[in-house]
């Protein structure tokens, strides 16, 4: 198994995790704290991608050389652990504006199509692969940009791949949180 995965897997699982307010308050209430839960869940993902993508960096070499790290050099008096770690905290505060925005309207709109037919069925996986493919890759791609100052490239088999893995996992969602058993449709031609 690998991390790309993982992670879709774990987004998938944490939407799941987010279906439960809207069960237990119902009706509206139970569709905003879902919506929020949702947004906090994407949010902390976020997170943990940037997190990891700026110890790649460091690593690496990459981010010692930037403009962006010797501010946050300064501002730790010369600790370079201090520095990084200053960085991922605003990686962290960063990921969750676009955890709310993206998280949080994917699972409204999951939530609204747990009413529908087969098409919402299908739907519901578009929407989580949309939300965990390129959705999560290009807001972990714009936060690392905005801390780092410089362009961070996608990595698209990662993407493709934590794509797949939010499709069958949005669908198999929208399946267990059906009010009632899903039926197809018959003709009634004869």
């Amino acid at each position: 198994v690998n991390a790309a995965g993982i992670s879709g897997a774990s987004g998938v699982g944490s939407s799941v995790a987010t279906f439960a307010p809207l069960a237990v308050l119902g009706g509206a209430p139970g569709l905003v704290a879902s919506s929020v839960l949702g947004g906090a869940s994407t949010g902390g993902e976020l997170g943990i991608e940037v997190s990891n993508a700026l110890d790649e960096l460091y690593a690496a070499g990459r981010l010692q050389s930037t403009p962006n790290f010797e501010l946050a050099l300064a501002q730790n008096n010369g600790d370079p652990e201090a520095a990084l770690q200053g960085m991922k905290q605003a990686g962290d505060k960063a990921s969750l504006k676009y955890g709310f925005g993206l998280g949080g309207a994917a699972t409204a709109a999951e939530i609204a199509l747990a009413k529908t037919g087969p098409l919402g069925v299908l739907a519901s996986g578009a929407i989580e692969a949309t939300q965990e493919g390129p959705g999560e890759s290009l807001s972990v791609q714009a936060v690392l940009k905005d801390i780092t100052g410089f362009d961070v490239p996608l990595n698209y088999k990662n993407m493709m791949e934590t794509s797949a893995a939010g499709f069958t996992g949005g669908v198999g969602i929208n399946i267990l949180a059906r009010p009632q058993p899903m039926t197809m449709p018959t003709s009634t031609a004869q």
